[in-house]
């Protein structure tokens, strides 16, 4: 075998091992930028996660907060109702003694002789203070009937 044929094989076998050398860094390059944004990736993650706990915690203590106060309400509350329920029992205690009116009664008087009386007294020269004392009635009633009837013409 001639020299130039060993010469040959040893450049194709140089340039074979430059080829492997050029792919074998280009490979790790890739891994390293891959493992370069693994890393990024993981350390995003563990500042999220770190906010995330943040949160949580924010909201724990807001829960606590509004549990507490909730309790403070209800405890508030109970004690108004039971301040009313003990109202109720001495006000139902109190009315069988005042003679407890169910409903309100009717007025007994005729308004037809009410309104006579009232323009009577009125004709009299009675103010309507008087006449309210007089009759028993207010002078809001008074003014009303007023208003409503007037006084019927003599003729």
């Amino acid at each position: 075998m001639a020299p130039h044929f060993w010469i040959g094989a040893q450049i194709f076998l140089d340039l074979l091992m430059v080829a492997l050398l050029v792919w074998f860094l280009r490979s790790f390059s890739r891994q390293q930028a891959s493992r370069d944004e693994h890393e990024s990736a993981i350390r995003k993650a563990e500042s999220i996660l770190g906010e995330m706990r943040e949160v949580s915690k924010v909201l724990d203590a807001n829960l606590q907060e509004k549990k507490d106060l909730s309790n403070r309400i209800l405890t508030q509350m109970d004690q108004v109702l039971k301040k009313a329920e003990e109202s109720y029992a001495r006000i139902s205690s109190i009315l069988p003694k005042m003679g407890r009116a169910d409903s309100p009664q009717p007025d007994p008087r005729d308004p037809e002789k009410t309104r006579s009386s009232v323009y009577a007294l009125l004709q009299k020269g009675l103010g309507k203070e008087e006449i309210a004392r007089h009759l028993g009635i207010g002078t809001g009633e008074i003014e009303l009937m007023m208003k409503l009837w007037p006084p019927e013409e003599e003729s």
